[in-house]
């Protein structure tokens, strides 16, 4: 099968089981990426709000090998899943006095989200920009968005200024801020799930380790890492859930105590829309070979998606602000 093929097979196979209508459509996401988003409409729930589920990730799966039942089977227990956690109601999003407790911001690039910008409302942030988005956080089920977009202020009679002064006091209430070092992060990641992450830096041919070598090669790779930082300090600054933590930034007394912690200016590499790295502006590298550095991580290793910006900007302790 090819792409077409296989959307055709998910939604006549999804209708089949659910017995709803199954809709796909190209959904815009960040940095201009076009994504076909699919959605079941239950017959008995045609108001209420139906989870999104990209099917790319799934048609990678299947031309990797994996049967298209069994990518069905996945594709109904995420929506099985997604449908029980904290959906986005149609009678929320009308009332502007349920929705303002969620109202959150986060960064983006300018550049890349010219036509998304025309449709959203915004402020300017350095070489990015400020959007809106409403927050229905989960537990164990992951958190459901809604990105705000103008014709929501129309329904809502209200402005993007009303919008900054909510967000700016949601955000770091619900998403609250935090760095940290490098190694701090890193030995969190191993420990999280050691099997794994060893496994991937071992040759196949090897086969499966023993419990014993797992642990060593685990220290080894903690050691390494330890004795980078000593030799480069490195932070993380993200939020509680990771997503979109490059916001940061923009909390109230937030870039002053990175100052205390780095111990004066520093330089901060935009990794992703989810975390910004932090250095101090006496180490080794120059802004230009930092730069270089951003932009080969942005065009080998960060999704399309989740790219913030090619330039890094310095934290300047005497003049408390953000500079390119």
């Amino acid at each position: 099968m090819d792409y077409e093929e296989f959307k055709s097979y998910v939604r006549k196979s999804m209708e089949e089981i659910t017995g709803g209508t199954v809709e796909i459509y190209p959904i815009v996401k960040n940095n201009s990426l076009v994504l076909d988003g699919l959605t079941v409409r239950e017959r008995e729930k045609l108001l209420a709000a139906s989870p999104t589920i990209y099917l790319e990730p799934y048609f990678h799966a299947y031309e990797e090998g994996t049967p298209a039942p069994v990518l069905v089977s996945r594709i109904l227990d995420v929506y099985e899943k997604r449908k029980q956690g904290p959906g986005i109601q149609p009678e929320q999003i009308c009332d502007f006095e349920q929705m303002r407790k969620r109202i959150v911001f986060k960064l983006i690039s300018r550049s890349r989200n010219q036509e998304l910008l025309k449709k959203v409302p915004h402020r300017s942030f350095l070489d990015l920009e400020i959007v809106y988005y409403a927050l229905f956080q989960g537990t164990e089920i992951p958190d459901a968005t809604m990105l705000i977009e103008d014709s929501h202020l129309k329904l809502w009679n209200t402005g993007e200024e009303a919008l900054y002064d909510l967000a700016f006091c949601n955000t770091p209430r619900l998403l609250s801020g935090s760095v940290r070092g490098m190694d701090e992060v890193m030995e969190e990641m191993v420990l999280e799930d050691i099997e794994e992450e060893i496994r991937s830096r071992v040759p196949k041919e090897k086969g499966l380790l023993k419990e014993e070598e797992m642990r060593q090669l685990s220290l080894k790779l903690l050691e390494q890492v330890r004795e980078r930082q000593k030799r480069l300090p490195m932070y993380v600054l993200t939020n509680s859930r990771k997503l979109n933590g490059a916001a940061c930034l923009l909390y109230e007394g937030m870039l002053e105590h990175c100052a205390k912690v780095l111990r004066g200016s520093f330089y901060i590499l935009p990794s992703s829309i989810h975390e910004v790295l932090l250095m101090p502006c006496h180490g080794m590298y120059t802004p230009g070979e930092l730069s270089e550095m951003v932009q080969e991580v942005n065009a080998t290793q960060v999704s399309p998606e989740e790219i913030l910006s090619d330039h890094v900007y310095i934290y300047r302790t005497e003049l408390s602000k953000i500079t390119m």
